[in-house]
């Protein structure tokens, strides 16, 4: 719209009415306080009516202010930066109600004609001229509208509001990508209309704006598998809301709920976790300010659970996930492994896919004799010394999306009753007994070489060592005496003696022993006397 400058001056006790660009200006002169402009209409297109006029730096409701004696004044269509029209807009029909008076309105918000009419002009700033617009609004709802007083004559009697409708509850939901639903509540009585069904759509407008501006997703997809005994930690991640900032205000609750550690002034952060529904698996436990998992976890098994993201205005999002912790279900320690019997054990998990499962020992050492497939099975004949083993086993499950590695530790003890080492009597025919000459159960037995080696006569006069020779050799006597075996031991003479240690090593001779006594005898000996400070040929006894 054009700009059209005004110019009067006004004469006391003068009645002037001026047609201007399809208006009129209407002056009254008041005589004591000199000319006042009482009323005038302006801007015939834009339907601004103006009822007060102020020169002070707050405007005025209801108030007879003295103005310039020469108006020099341009009324746009709302165009201009610290002007608000109050009772009339060409642009919206409209009028938001839940204004906090103390902060600036929205910039561009006007109002319906709601039966009274004004305008705020401010020379200050545009935040006046807003105040005092929704003064005037309120007034005008309220029933609150005020006379003129003085000799200020209106050119019009003030209408009576017409009937208005506030919004009922609005509620408007959005959804996070993995389509999780996000809803906003927009409280009833805060718009009002004189339509209700517009009333509610302008409601639902903003409740979907604030949905879509203040909307929490939790991004996190899924809970990665975790293993019994093994360390466990996921980031849970969100996106959207208002974060949190730590001030001297929320400090202590916030160092009181973000435990261990508590925060630090200006820190910031975006949620705060929690569970609401479910329990995490034993050992497992939610930092609330920092949303991460972690922990070891001592039980296996599926765990569901739902967690929930708070914003720092108290948006939130809620989300159920499905915590799978495996387990290696084979107790530790693993069961003994007898002697000379085939020792089988399956290794298995609780959950998963065994045909996509290997099997490998990762630290430590198997007892000699015993394997572990890929598969998991653990099986073969253990050496029959007693001995106990420790040793870790990783499995690796490679199944798409749901895999996982575990590791468990195990102790495994193999053979049986050590009944010791005996040295046989190398000058005489004298069978020497194991366990003191008293009888031992019966079952399978071993009688393994240990050490040691004698002097052989037939080499003299030079000097050689064996265990056995051609002819001659050491007779493991069993079944009270019934039972004789020729032990196994090499033949060969060495001139010195470590060569009959290493050619010896790892013999023995095993044998069904059906009870009685069991002993060793040196038969045909063609030995001589062994050299001071050798060990004698020494032998070991281990059975059931």
């Amino acid at each position: 719209m054009a700009c059209t400058i005004v110019e009067v001056t006004l004469v006391e006790g003068v009645d002037y009415d001026l047609d201007l660009v399809g208006g009129r200006i209407m002056f009254k002169s008041t005589g004591f306080f000199g000319p006042t402009l009482d009323t005038f209409l302006a801007g015939g297109g834009c339907g601004a009516q103006v009822d007060y006029c102020s020169t002070t730096t707050t405007p005025r409701i209801g108030l007879q202010i003295p103005c310039p004696n020469s108006i020099k004044e341009c009324l746009p269509c709302n165009d201009d930066p610290i002007l608000n029209i109050s009772a009339e807009d060409a642009d919206s029909d409209r009028f938001l109600f839940n204004f906090n008076l103390i902060q600036r309105p929205p910039l561009g918000f006007s109002f319906e004609q709601l039966g009274c009419s004004g305008w705020c002009f401010s020379e200050v700033s545009q935040l006046d001229a807003d105040l005092c617009a929704i003064l005037q609004v309120i007034e005008c709802i309220n029933n609150t509208w005020r006379e003129p007083s003085g000799t200020i004559i209106p050119p019009f009697s003030p209408l009576q509001p017409p009937q208005l409708f506030f919004n009922t509850q609005q509620i408007c939901t959005t959804f996070c990508p993995d389509g999780s639903s996000f809803g906003w509540t927009f409280p009833a009585g805060l718009i009002l209309d004189r339509n209700q069904v517009q009333a509610n759509r302008i409601a639902f407008s903003y409740a979907c704006r604030l949905s879509r501006i203040q909307k929490v997703c939790i991004t996190t997809t899924n809970l990665p598998f975790g293993c019994v005994g093994n360390e466990y930690s996921k980031q849970l991640k969100g996106s959207g809301g208002t974060g949190y900032r730590v001030n001297f205000q929320n400090q202590a609750t916030l160092s009181a709920l973000c435990q261990p550690g508590g925060v630090s002034l200006n820190q910031s952060f975006p949620y705060v976790w929690s569970i609401v529904s479910g329990s995490l698996p034993t050992g497992l436990a939610l930092s609330p300010c920092s949303g991460m998992l972690t922990g070891t976890p001592t039980a296996g098994g599926s765990f569901t659970i739902t967690v929930k993201a708070t914003d720092g205005i108290g948006s939130f999002q809620t989300k159920e996930f499905t915590l799978k912790i495996a387990e290696i279900t084979n107790a530790d320690p693993l069961p003994d492994a007898p002697p000379f019997v085939n020792y089988l054990e399956n290794l298995a998990t609780n959950i998963g896919n065994q045909e996509q499962q290997t099997w490998t020992v990762i630290e430590g050492s198997l007892p000699p004799g015993l394997t572990l497939t890929t598969a998991g099975v653990l099986s073969g004949m253990p050496d029959p010394i007693p001995a106990g083993y420790i040793f870790t086993v990783q499995v690796v499950d490679a199944t798409p999306g749901a895999g996982f590695t575990c590791t468990k530790l195990f102790h495994l003890t193999v053979g049986g009753t050590d009944y010791g080492d005996v040295i046989p009597d190398i000058f005489s025919s004298t069978v020497t007994f194991w366990n003191g000459g008293v009888a031992v159960p019966a079952g399978t037995y071993r009688v393994s070489y240990t050490t040691g080696a004698m002097e052989y006569a037939m080499c003299f006069p030079i000097q050689c060592w064996a265990v056995n020779t051609a002819g001659a050799g050491f007779h493991v006597k069993y079944n009270g005496g019934a039972g004789d075996v020729l032990f196994p031991a090499s033949t060969q003479d060495f001139p010195t003696e470590p060569p009959v240690y290493a050619e010896n090593a790892g013999k023995y001779v095993e044998f069904t022993h059906t009870g009685g006594t069991i002993g060793i005898v040196l038969v045909d000996s063609p030995f001589g006397d062994n050299v001071a400070g050798t060990p004698n040929p020494t032998f070991k006894l281990v059975g059931p």
